[in-house]
């Protein structure tokens, strides 16, 4: 049993001394400080009409450790036969963004018609370090965008007919309110007069 313990305890030994070994070179190597860069794409316009104004926003923020360079946002989800470019571009490049910095840009644009659209994420392409190969991210997912009519706008949004109801009940209080009072009035009067109490 001894002479067992005496050859497994050299054995043991060797595997921590050879692990230790394995570990050491990359515990003693730097971490590498590449940036990460997050880009998110929203609608900035709360109610999306046909033929009118409508505003999207790029956001570009470096989570990372280091400086990214060669940046190029490209977004091909408007095509011009639907959507009308006011402002901006649909292209936009910088050429190096900090770590725990933030670009961001606009576009304005106008759809012709109205409808339900599926837009794809927009695209943005950076080198993560200075001898790094090229990395591409996208917006965080496919999103829907519904454009409305302005018959459809109006008719949802229109407070005449609230205001109608408003406007009736007001009426109905007014003309029947004095003769409801007048009723009640004259009711307890007669049931406190003793001479109408014998008439009756």
């Amino acid at each position: 049993m001894l002479a067992m313990l005496r050859s497994v305890s050299p054995l043991l030994a060797a595997a921590v001394v050879l692990a230790a070994a394995a570990v050491a070179p990359a515990a003693a190597a730097p971490a590498r400080e590449d940036a990460f860069l997050i880009l998110s794409r929203s609608v900035l316009t709360p109610n999306i009409l046909e033929n009118h104004n409508m505003t999207l926003s790029y956001s570009v923020y470096n989570a990372g450790a280091g400086t990214a360079t060669d940046l190029v946002l490209v977004d091909k989800s408007f095509p011009r036969k639907r959507f009308t470019l006011l402002d901006g571009t649909f292209s936009k490049s910088w050429p190096s963004l900090a770590p725990g910095a933030t670009v961001s840009t606009t576009v304005d644009l106008e759809s012709t018609r109205a409808g339900t659209f599926y837009t794809h994420p927009a695209e943005l392409t950076y080198k993560p370090s200075a001898d790094g190969a090229e990395t591409m991210t996208t917006s965080a997912s496919d999103a829907t965008i519904s454009v409305e009519d302005m018959y459809t706008f109006n008719k949802r949004t229109d407070m005449h007919v609230t205001d109608w109801i408003m406007f009736i009940g007001a009426s109905v209080l007014t003309i029947f309110g004095p003769f409801f009072v007048y009723a009640s009035s004259a009711r307890i009067l007669n049931l406190s007069d003793p001479v109408a109490k014998k008439k009756q």
